[in-house]
């Protein structure tokens, strides 16, 4: 199910709110996602990595804590990337997004990772496209979201476009794409269970897709 949302009024949405995400992210999920992102990634400290998505930094600061250096954030808010820098340093490299593709030179990443994003795309299969030109080969793209869900009110005030994704689908975007589908499952939690207006949330995925 998608909401006919566009890219300029999710960069306005997410630019409005970029103080807040850090403690409102807090309430959806547990650093169990950021636990599976890195299990599935196995990145080298010398890979150069991308958060796509990334809002205010959790990925990046799972992948600074893991050892890795070199890390480009991309974001469709350039004043969530502007907090990033401040949470996280200068040194972070950053692009800002425009709609579903990933603002990088064809196979100049080794990894990709994505959290909590990809229902904001209007088109995903587009993304996992992106992710087969930029990964160089025997990269990886990590992506988590949840599976799908009754739509709520709560995720039509997130700015969402899509309730949630069967496997099934993004099994079909990986292959479609090139990539090879290394694994897609569940991770036993759930995505803004204790949130009000969430319909109790729902169970939260982890994918994990190879560039041959």
């Amino acid at each position: 199910m998608t909401n006919p949302l566009t890219a300029a009024s999710a960069r306005a949405y997410f630019d409005a709110r970029a103080h807040l995400w850090e403690a409102e992210r807090q309430d959806y999920f547990t650093d169990a996602v950021w636990d599976e992102i890195l299990r599935h990634g196995q990145f080298d400290r010398e890979a150069r990595v991308v958060d796509y998505g990334a809002g205010s930094g959790y990925l990046t600061a799972a992948l600074l804590a893991a050892g890795l250096h070199k890390i480009v954030a991309v974001d469709v808010s350039p004043n969530t990337l502007m907090e990033l820098q401040q949470r996280h340093g200068q040194g972070i490299e950053i692009r800002v997004a425009t709609g579903g593709e990933i603002p990088l030179e064809t196979g100049s990443a080794d990894g990709i990772v994505c959290n909590m994003v990809l229902h904001h795309l209007e088109d995903p299969a587009l993304f996992f496209a992106e992710c087969a030109r930029v990964l160089r080969r025997g990269g990886r793209a990590v992506v988590t979201y949840m599976v799908s869900y009754a739509a709520t009110d709560f995720a039509a005030d997130q700015n969402d476009r899509w309730a949630g994704f069967d496997l099934d689908a993004l099994r079909q975007w990986i292959a479609a794409a090139g990539l090879f589908p290394d694994h897609i499952g569940l991770i036993g939690q759930r995505c803004c269970a204790q949130v009000s207006g969430a319909g109790g949330g729902a169970e939260i995925f982890v994918a994990c897709a190879i560039r041959p």
